[in-house]
């Protein structure tokens, strides 16, 4: 496996939004036993190749320090830091503090991304985003005096009242913050969440103004649908490597992996990661793996390369032009097909969702 992924499901309430897997309320005991049981799955693996880990959640930063330093030393344990190419670790603002940050500075964290989702604190309320303002200054502050090598601010856009105004605000927070990279997303009403109860209308004009605006926002340059870097330095490598096939292994509830020909995933419970219990298999035919792979990357502005697509999978190349030749005559001026060369333009990646089903 050359990426790792570990998913620290802990926080400290719940965003209406959110439709991923996260606890709320967890005991510190338990919080320990959910550690020590991610070592114990490490040392199944041989993670000799690993080239990235991404450490997501849930909030993996409301984690104590001593527990960050725990997990650190397990990693550590099995993987050799010097050889990394990316360590990233997600946080929010309100678990940030400067013990914390001198901590992953120490422990080999090359990139922090912090979910703000909005500077606005009326958005955030609709949102049901729980945090203060002032704890977004206080960690902007700390992560400013204290940098990392790369910084990602995560924002979401479409919110209900935000108009473009108020997202060009967002985005010019963002430069005066010194990240080199944002994160930006369309809202979108996922069922089960606490939004879904509620009647919202999203307007899907103003969103795409947003989209655009985020695409405009100099320096910074998009390289996939929601994805923004001040250069291919910035871009984050470890969600580049997964975007294109590349083997993935996931460490805790509801972690994903991906062999090359299989993907697994834990089940969404931490008593079951605990417990040990089987994950969930997805095996397809090796056609349909291939596609969804060939999929996946199109969300990327670069797309697909001839060379880099036949060292996955040689000789095909031909019959994948064929395929998305004939689906681009069912959407007019998306992509942009060449000898070499299969990508979407930006009017392709906003029909991505729809295209993508088309290759599948």
């Amino acid at each position: 496996m050359k990426n790792l992924y570990i998913h620290i499901p802990f926080c400290r309430s719940k965003c209406d939004y959110c439709a991923f897997y996260s606890e709320t309320g967890c005991t510190e005991e338990l919080k320990h036993a959910y550690i020590k049981r991610i070592g114990d799955e490490l040392h199944k693996y041989d993670c000799s190749q690993i080239e990235t880990v991404y450490i997501g959640g849930g909030t993996p930063t409301l984690l104590t320090v001593e527990q960050l330093e725990k997990l650190f030393d397990i990693l550590h344990d099995r993987i050799a830091f010097n050889q990394l190419k990316e360590c990233s670790i997600e946080s929010n603002p309100e678990t940030l503090d400067a013990d914390k940050i001198a901590l992953l500075h120490d422990c080999g964290v090359s990139r922090l991304s912090m979910g703000v989702q909005s500077f606005s604190e009326n958005h955030r309320r609709t949102l049901g985003r729980r945090t203060s303002q002032t704890a977004i200054e206080n960690a902007l502050e700390i992560t400013a005096a204290n940098p990392f090598k790369h910084f990602n601010i995560d924002l979401i856009y479409g919110i209900p009242f935000q108009t473009p105004e108020d997202f060009r605000a967002d985005l010019k927070r963002v430069k005066e913050a010194g990240c080199d990279h944002f994160s930006a997303y369309n809202l979108t009403i996922e069922e089960q969440t606490a939004l879904a109860g509620e009647a919202i209308e999203l307007d899907e004009d103003i969103a795409c103004m947003m989209y655009e605006a985020a695409g405009s926002a100099f320096p910074f340059k998009r390289y996939e649908i929601s994805n923004y870097a001040l250069n291919d330095e910035a871009q984050c490598r470890h969600n580049k490597n997964v975007w294109s096939g590349e083997t993935l292994l996931g460490i805790g509830a509801a972690a994903s992996s991906f062999d090359g020909i299989d993907r697994w995933t834990q089940q969404y419970d931490i008593e079951a990661f605990l417990n040990g219990d089987e994950p969930e298999y997805d095996i397809i035919d090796a056609e349909l793996r291939r596609m969804e792979i060939f999929a996946v990357n199109l969300r990327t502005v670069r797309g697909w390369q001839r060379a880099e697509w036949e060292k996955k999978f040689p000789f095909s190349w031909n019959l994948m032009l064929q395929k998305v030749e004939n689906i681009a005559k069912l959407y007019d001026d998306c992509f942009v097909i060449e000898r070499d060369v299969i990508r979407l333009n930006d009017k392709g990646l906003q029909f991505w969702n729809e295209i993508a089903s088309e290759l599948l």
